[in-house]
């Protein structure tokens, strides 16, 4: 007698989890991201957070920490993710940090933003209080996991950014949502934007999350759920070109226009999600650095000081000056290894990076790569990932670490690795 024995793969339901922890420094500090700004701030305009999402099918468990900071080093990430893997037992290249970018927060950065401490140090105590608070939400966060469902939604926003090199050029302009629902009620959103949230400008010492903070804030009031949010491709992306000051009331006016723009309920589509993977890769750059360049536009910028009174164009100047100085006393960093991530979801891909990307090159992936949704600073950041249009021409492209068209390299090589993934 012969018998016929038929495997069926079962597919688990995904589940998620999301929990959040304020991360407010206890004692005034000095914040990142303003080259001219060297003073402690002098109050809290609204609170920054650290927000965990866990995301678990079958045997894979993916911890994403979002925090209401400017950026991470590898120090700090690193360390926050070996301490989250210690404590929950799964592997590092699973948990993510994740900046909003935010310019209104305590610095975290050993030798701040650009590259010298002109901003001063980092609070004593601060760095251990954010490792406690991630530890501590995503213990919270693992212990209370929901099956759910994916729903995915796209959102044109017009008049309130857009490319900050040139209003004229390409900018990613889509929010992008996706809704975990439970028996239909929503029970958490992620959500992806790309723009540099910079509102708040220089002359601003008030602690305040800025534009995502707001964002989140609206949509947790519209649909009582904790809401994750993340920045996308905003190398380029500001709203520089829209806003009318750079205070507490032009947050208000950008963030309700934008939240003008987004239909309530979100419109969406249910997505199928299956077998949820996630590939750990790497890429190494081209970084040999051109000092004959660099020391060009330092005497370029130089003169340009001297012929304006802009300060949007001192500010710039003055940091691009910073930076380029800073590259010339390094020593000449021939090659650059990263390492990024995929996210498969099936009908959607997470791309994690650790850099912040340029419009143009987003949009050479989205036209090979539909559903994809980048989520840039990742864990670290090496700095500008520019095109070759703006590699000498823009305060990205000189400050960048990378050779020129490495950009595009880069793309192509993302293309066809996912290209690969989806063939499976």
């Amino acid at each position: 007698m012969r018998f016929l024995f038929l495997f069926i793969e079962r597919s688990e339901k995904m589940k998620i989890s999301i929990e959040k922890k304020c991360i407010n420094p206890p004692v005034p500090t000095y914040l990142s991201g303003q080259i001219n700004r060297v003073k402690k701030h002098t109050s809290i305009l609204d609170d920054l957070f650290c927000t965990v999402l866990i995301i678990e099918q079958s045997d894979i468990k993916i911890v994403m920490l979002a925090y209401d900071l400017l950026q991470f080093d590898e120090y700090l990430s690193n360390r926050i993710r070996r301490s989250v893997s210690n404590r929950i037992g799964i592997n590092p290249n699973h948990i993510f940090t994740i900046p909003s970018h935010t310019h209104a927060a305590p610095e975290v950065l050993s030798d701040g933003l650009f590259g010298v401490k002109t901003e001063s140090s980092v609070a004593d105590g601060y760095l251990d209080f954010l490792v406690d608070a991630s530890i501590a939400t995503v213990e919270v966060a693992n212990q209370d996991l929901d099956e759910v469902t994916l729903e995915y939604s796209e959102i044109q926003i017009d008049g309130f950014y857009g490319n900050r090199n040139n209003k004229a050029f390409y900018a990613d302009k889509k929010i992008r949502f996706i809704q975990f629902k439970n028996d239909n009620n929503t029970i958490g959103i992620f959500v992806n934007l790309s723009c540099h949230p910079t509102i708040l400008g220089p002359s601003n010492t008030q602690i305040s999350s800025d534009l995502f903070g707001f964002i989140r804030s609206k949509l947790e009031g519209l649909y009582h759920c904790p809401i994750f949010i993340t920045n996308g491709a905003e190398g380029d992306v500001s709203n520089r070109h829209y806003r009318k000051t750079d205070d507490m009331n032009e947050l208000i006016r950008t963030g309700n226009g934008i939240m003008d723009q987004i239909p309530y309920p979100i419109p969406s589509i249910v997505y199928e999600c299956n077998n949820l993977e996630l590939y750990s890769k790497q890429f190494e750059f081209n970084c040999d650095i051109d000092t004959k360049r660099l020391n060009e536009a330092i005497l370029r910028n130089n003169q340009l000081i001297l012929d304006t009174s802009d300060l949007d164009q001192l500010k710039i100047l003055n940091a691009t000056n910073t930076i380029l100085y800073h590259q010339l006393n390094q020593n000449n960093q021939k090659k650059c290894r990263i390492e990024y991530s995929l996210i498969d979801f099936g009908d959607i891909m997470f791309i994690t990076l650790p850099f912040e990307m340029f419009s143009s090159l987003y949009r050479m992936l989205i036209s090979e790569i539909k559903d994809c949704v980048v989520i840039g600073l990742t864990n670290t950041s090496i700095g500008y990932c520019v095109d070759e249009v703006s590699y000498d021409n823009t305060y990205e492209g000189l400050t960048s670490p990378l050779i020129k068209g490495e950009g595009e390299r880069f793309i192509k090589h993302l293309i066809d690795e996912i290209k690969q993934i989806r063939l499976k």
